[in-house]
């Protein structure tokens, strides 16, 4: 009975495992966050990227534990780690490794002397470490869970890439027997080996489950691209709290796009045809190198072998590029070198005011967004004699400037230093470039080749090298912020055939008024016809005050000051009150777009400001510079209104274009044209300032059995003077004149001067009568050589005895 008994509560203690695991696991599916969970659907890898507390080790250890699971005890799964430790006290053992979210029963064990994790059902998950990639050969996996890699940018990085520099952590550290110093290329070399290892089929075979390789080298993910752009992170401190990190962490954002020296000089010694170039050996890396000009290959080689240390050797066919710190070749005594009359060696000292005191570079700054800027070194032990300087058109964070700066000048020190010798047979084989240590009784020193004379003996001479001084040490950057990015929308523009309002200007050509908030630093213009490309014509470099009246201006004439008010609505700018001596001799111009589809230029005297916000404007002087007719029609409610000021400017516009219709688009000048932020019209420009202004003072008197017609011509320009007539400017003087009888023309003549005499007989076969009476009309316009005939005038006078 009490094994019966036992048996039925061993039963329902299972029952109640099953139900408290499948509990467990649903409470994981609904509480995980959407990216913790395993994606849908048929893939081969899965990749969680996240910062720290995104529950990257949760997700991926519940997905180890749901694979042990779903395959009932068949299950095999690699769990990969940077090392053995980190992968038992992380993946396996941490606080949210597979041992912790196992439910109790469930839990595997750990056999640390066989390093894998063994599940009660028989499924077995074995731990593997990046510092032994073979150990991973002859498994056949069901599933792998690999945790990141990445390098940080710090001196000897690869002793312990997984180590993290954070001064807010305890676990902060440095890889092993590393300086501290930031150091790029560091990281770099450790992800270009690992895709270089992954790359090798013996390193990594074809599954013979799925017929792939075994790790696809072309979706491996590396911590870390950080969602935060650069360069705001790391300048943006007052944002997030980890910036100081970033300089030698294992960020990728700001350092993956750099030009590595090696590849940069390769790559440049290729534009010379060079094939065979051996530049493994340089170090560094290169934000950005401008070529802004025709030059050769050697002079854009130059400035980076003078700033980065290297030297130029043609070994053979080979085209060797060698940097300073590279080992010695070999070692050389007293005794081994050939005999010369002066002796074995030769040793030389330059001057100390043959040598540089201070060293400047030019260069462009990455830090502050690729400004020019200026590094300098300078020995405070040193007198003044000389100053030194290169430039270097590279994009480079000043701090690593200011290193390549020191180590210039250091290494001119060092060098002032020079060995001579012949060199013995056995060493026949030393090329410029090559460094040698020379031990003169014990003491040994390091030379570098400079020069190889072949004569009657090998002669070289060399430089003293010490290799600290090329070790110059980087210091913290501090990056800007980049200014805020404005979206500029496409600006508000009119485009004005306007009359000649103002001395020396381009007649022919219209006026372009631009507006937009925020301004982006001028508006273009261009212009097309039919399919062709749009042609730059314009630009408004300010913006213009420009906007809508509220108030209708009626029909009215010229030549007189109206006090009628009218209210104009402005989004930009300020009017301001003038007094009638400027008023009168030319202030407070503006246009508005007339009825009868032209532009009325006025003036006005005074201006307030109202409450709600528009601006009453009074003392108007209507159809200024020849606009009657368009004064004449008068302006609609909310018609446009332009300040002529000088943020109004002229556009290229020919003569020849005039009565063409032309398409027509304005917007940002730093934006292209044909795009979302440039608005476009159809418009018609004919060289209104050309156009001759309509004569005034129409006139007739009798002469005799005649009539004598007269008019005063006015001028476009320079007619402002009292004194005498105007200026006729036109190439001649012509009008063409019109009589009516009423509404009915009867008789249109030419004539050169401003008058005309009405013959008798012409009076009688145009009336029927030797006295026309009050039926008579007559208009008249000036007629120009470039546009033709000008803005008519006409009058109805009373023929004056």
């Amino acid at each position: 009975m009490l094994e019966a008994e036992a048996e039925t509560l061993r039963i329902k203690i299972e029952v109640l495992r099953e139900v408290a695991q499948r509990e467990a696991e649903k409470l994981w599916r609904e509480n995980a966050h959407e990216h913790q969970k395993q994606p849908d659907g048929d893939w081969t890898t899965w990749l969680l990227l996240g910062g720290r507390g995104a529950g990257k080790t949760r997700a991926g250890a519940e997905w180890v534990r749901k694979i042990a699971n779903d395959n009932k005890g068949g299950a095999a799964i690699a769990l990969v780690a940077e090392t053995y430790a980190d992968a038992r006290e992380v993946m396996i053992e941490g606080p949210s490794g597979i041992r912790a979210v196992s439910p109790s029963g469930e839990t595997p064990r750990y056999e640390a002397s066989r390093r894998r994790l063994v599940w009660p059902d028989g499924a077995v998950a074995y731990a593997f470490s990046a510092e032994d990639p073979d150990g991973i050969r002859g498994y056949q996996f069901t599933a792998a869970w690999s945790d990141e890699t990445g390098c940080p940018a710090v001196d000897k990085a690869a002793n312990e890439p997984n180590v993290f520099v954070d001064p807010k952590s305890s676990e902060s550290d440095l890889p092993h027997f590393s300086s501290g110093h930031r150091d790029d290329m560091a990281q770099r070399r450790f992800l270009e080996a690992q895709g270089r290892f992954w790359a090798k089929p013996s390193k990594n075979p074809t599954s013979s489950v799925y017929g792939g390789i075994m790790v696809d080298a072309d979706r491996r993910y590396v911590w870390a691209w950080d969602a935060r752009p650069f360069p705001d992170f790391p300048a943006r401190s007052d944002v997030w709290g980890d910036t100081a990190n970033w300089e030698k962490g294992h960020w990728l954002n700001g350092r993956l796009g750099r030009a590595p020296l090696d590849l940069l000089v390769a790559a440049l010694a290729r534009e010379a045809d060079f094939t065979d170039v051996e530049a493994s050996g340089l170090d560094g890396v290169v934000t950005g190198y401008v070529v802004d000009r025709p030059m050769s290959v050697r002079e854009m080689i130059d400035p980076l072998a003078d700033v980065y240390q290297f030297d130029i050797v043609e070994s053979g066919d080979v085209l060797r590029f060698q940097p300073r710190t590279a080992a010695p070749v070999m070692t050389l005594s007293a005794s081994d070198l050939a005999e010369r009359r002066d002796g074995a060696f030769a040793l030389s000292l330059a001057q100390e005011t043959d040598l540089p005191a201070a060293f400047r570079l030019g260069f462009f700054d990455e830090q502050e967004n690729f400004a020019a800027a200026v590094a300098e070194a300078r020995d405070p032990g040193a007198r003044p004699y000389r100053e030194a300087g290169a430039d270097i058109a590279a994009a480079i964070p000043a701090s690593e400037a200011e290193a390549r700066a020191r180590s210039i000048l250091a290494d001119a020190w060092v060098m002032r230093d020079g060995l001579s010798f012949s060199l013995p047979p056995s060493a026949a084989a030393l090329e410029p470039g090559d460094a040698i240590i020379l031990d003169d009784l014990g003491t040994e020193r390091l030379y570098r080749v400079t020069e190889i004379e072949d004569g009657f003996a090998r002669e070289v001479s060399l430089v003293r090298v010490a290799p600290a001084v090329y070790d110059s040490p980087v210091s913290t950057a501090s990056y800007a912020a980049s200014g805020d990015i404005l979206v500029y929308a496409a600006p508000l523009w009119e485009l004005m055939d306007l009359p000649l309002f103002r001395s020396g200007d381009d007649a022919a050509a219209p006026w372009l008024a631009a507006f937009s908030d925020p301004w982006p630093g001028g508006a273009a213009l261009y212009r097309s016809a039919g399919e062709g490309a749009p042609t730059l014509v314009g630009l408004a470099s300010s913006r213009a005050v420009m906007g809508r009246i509220k108030t209708a201006l009626p029909p009215a004439g010229s030549g007189r000051r109206l006090w009628r008010e009218m209210e104009v609505r402005l989004p930009f700018g300020a009017l301001s009150s003038k007094s009638p001596e400027d008023l009168f001799a030319g202030a407070n111009l503006f246009a508005v777009k007339a009825d009868n589809g032209g532009w009325e230029v006025c003036q006005f005297e005074t201006a307030m400001l109202l409450e709600t916000g528009n601006w009453r404007l009074s003392g108007l002087l209507r159809g200024q510079a020849g606009t009657e007719s368009e004064a004449s029609s008068g302006a609609s409610f909310d018609a446009r209104f332009v300040l002529l000021n000088s943020a109004v400017t002229q556009a290229e516009f020919s003569v020849n274009s005039r009565g063409l219709a032309f398409d027509w688009q304005a917007g940002p000048e730093g934006d292209l044209p044909d795009t979302e932020t440039f608005r476009r019209k159809t418009l018609t420009m004919n060289a209104r300032g050309l156009t001759p202004l309509s004569p005034v003072h129409l006139r007739a008197a009798w002469s005799g059995s005649d009539i004598r017609l007269s008019w005063i011509r006015r001028t476009r320009e320079g007619g402002d003077s009292w004194e005498g007539e105007v200026p006729l400017g036109e190439y001649d003087e012509r009008y063409r004149m019109t009589i009516y009888d009423g509404l009915t023309p009867v008789r249109t003549v030419e004539t050169a001067t401003s008058e005309y005499a009405y013959a008798a007989a012409d009076i009688l076969a145009d009336f029927g009568s030797s006295d026309p009476g009050p039926t008579l009309t007559f208009a008249v316009a000036q007629i120009s050589d470039a546009v033709g005939e000008g803005a008519e005038a006409s009058a109805s006078p009373v023929i004056a005895q």
